[in-house]
């Protein structure tokens, strides 16, 4: 037995050798979120010492695991690299909001810094992004600054990013215009081969005639042809009333890959068909292929009963190329609905799946913990009114870490943010991240965290959380006040199990 053991072994650690050297190639065809198609024959030729059936074998194991996707879960997540800004100054924020696609991260610093010939330097918000390197994400590096080209009037751009492919949008909810006050706006960048480049303006058709300046702009989100902007403080005038900060959701359209132009107007404006006076409807948005979801925070089933403040709901529009002006054909709220729980601060969707944040609840509540929702979307599509899937809260909160005030998605993973985390239940906002995953059977109602991840040089005041982006197996944190408010932000990604264990048997054959 065993001189025949031996006499194989060679055969086998060459066969070994084989495999580990083509892992590079095997693992970059993973699935992602964005469910892109795997190539017919992921190593092209036959290794030598291999049969074809042998090698067909493997190679047939390895793309039916792979066309799993989000049903394959990854290892544990781990940090990779700690993201900062290569000027990076006091005071700007950098990390106030994320962004994942692929391998390229975006980072925003609502209050970054431009030197202008003439004004000096103007806090007008920039934007950093990071591209993945050879070695993976502990490899990324910084390959642009980004700030509009009317950066002079500009007030925290970057408040929000979002990305898909080539395409970046840009939040910058202060930012003034012609006339007076700050309506905010919405900036379209495409990546070319001379690099990122500024392509639209988004703003609003007219001047706000309210009291309020809406903000347009605080919240963004693009899906190929589609990109939505949030203008939660909007003034609204029907039925002869001002209903002051009820807000808009705002829809923009294009041919795919036509984005051309510098400024256009909405093709759609949304609102609920129960909106009232201080909802603040799309404080949250996000959209997926002709869903869109908007977050109403401030939404309150009864705005006679003071006992019934701020508890929130998300709508869910639906529509058919163009978009025009549509109601809601779905509503979210929370089963365990309360007073201030600020259902809808956060949402996100992938696929099926929508999540709501609702980081808003107290000890004063009678129903528990921050919580995160998850919505499932019916095999029909979303139409009328839903409570959650499932809830999910962290197993060690206790009601002040503000669980919920950012989400993110993929796949068959949630993550959520907690900025205020303290591990002794205090306000020293170190913050925190937590990833749900996916159970077997499904999600379970009151499960808790797979795992909370926490930045390797956490300190008091970071809160790390504060915003939250997931593509795939690559997962990034905000943490805009880390460092005295120099701002970091931190990648962390979940490798796959390793195909060495997983097709040892077969190789040693």
């Amino acid at each position: 037995m065993y001189p025949a053991l031996f006499s194989r072994l060679p055969v086998a650690l060459a066969r070994i050798f084989v495999v580990l050297a083509l892992l590079p190639g095997l693992g970059g065809i993973q699935t992602d979120s964005h469910s892109r198609p795997l190539p017919a024959n992921p190593v092209p030729g036959l290794p030598p010492g291999w049969t074809a059936g042998e090698w067909d074998q493997v190679v047939g194991m390895v793309q039916a695991d792979l066309s799993a996707g989000p049903a394959r879960q990854a290892g544990t997540w781990a940090q990779k690299k700690k993201l900062v800004a290569e000027d990076a100054e006091h005071q700007v924020g950098f990390g106030y909001s994320v962004a994942v696609d692929r391998d390229t991260l975006v980072v925003g610093a609502e209050n970054g810094r431009i030197l202008h010939e003439t004004y000096g330097r103007i806090n007008c918000g920039t934007v950093y992004v990071f591209e993945k390197g050879a070695s993976g994400w502990s490899g990324v590096h910084q390959v642009a600054k980004l700030y509009p080209t009317d950066y002079v009037s500009i007030h925290t751009f970057g408040w929000s990013v979002a990305i898909d492919g080539n395409y970046m949008v840009v939040g910058a909810p202060d930012s003034h215009k012609p006339w007076a006050g700050t309506p905010g706006a919405a900036y379209l960048f495409q990546k070319t081969a001379g690099g990122w480049e500024q392509v639209k303006k988004l703003a609003t058709a007219s001047p706000y005639s309210g009291t309020t300046p809406p903000r347009f702009g605080f919240t963004v989100d693009i899906d190929g042809d589609l990109i939505v902007v949030g203008a939660p403080m909007e003034d609204l005038f029907y039925d002869g009333t001002l209903h002051s900060q009820q807000g808009s959701v705002y829809v923009f359209q294009t041919s795919v890959g036509d984005w051309s132009g510098t400024e256009v107007n909405e093709t759609a404006i949304l609102t609920p068909a129960d909106g009232r006076a201080g909802d603040m409807f799309g404080a949250s948005v996000t959209v997926s292929g002709h869903n869109v979801i908007a977050g109403a925070y401030g939404h309150e089933p009864d705005p006679d009963n003071p006992a019934q403040m701020a508890y929130g709901k998300v709508y869910v529009f639906s529509h058919s190329d163009p978009w025009g002006n549509a109601n809601d054909v779905a509503r979210f709220t929370a089963s365990d609905a309360a007073d201030h729980e600020y259902f809808g601060w956060s949402v996100a969707i992938d696929g099926d799946l929508a999540v709501v944040g609702a980081p808003g609840e107290t000890s004063e509540d009678n129903n528990g913990e921050e919580s995160v929702y998850l919505f499932e979307r019916p095999v029909g599509g979303w139409s009328g009114n839903y409570t959650e899937t499932a809830r999910l809260v962290a197993s060690d909160d206790n009601m002040i870490h503000d669980l919920g005030v950012s989400v993110a998605v993929s796949g068959g993973v949630v993550v959520a943010g907690a900025p205020w985390w303290d591990p002794s239940g205090g306000y020293s906002k170190i913050g925190a991240a937590y990833v749900f995953t996916k159970p077997a059977g499904g999600w379970v109602d009151g499960m808790t965290e797979s795992q909370r991840l926490l930045a390797d040089d956490r300190e008091a005041g970071d809160e790390f959380g504060h915003h939250v982006a997931i593509d795939g197996t690559a997962l990034a944190v905000g943490a805009p006040w880390e460092n005295g408010r120099f701002g970091a932000a931190y990648v962390f990604d979940s490798a796959p199990v390793s195909w060495l264990y997983v097709y040892l048997p077969l190789i040693v054959r």
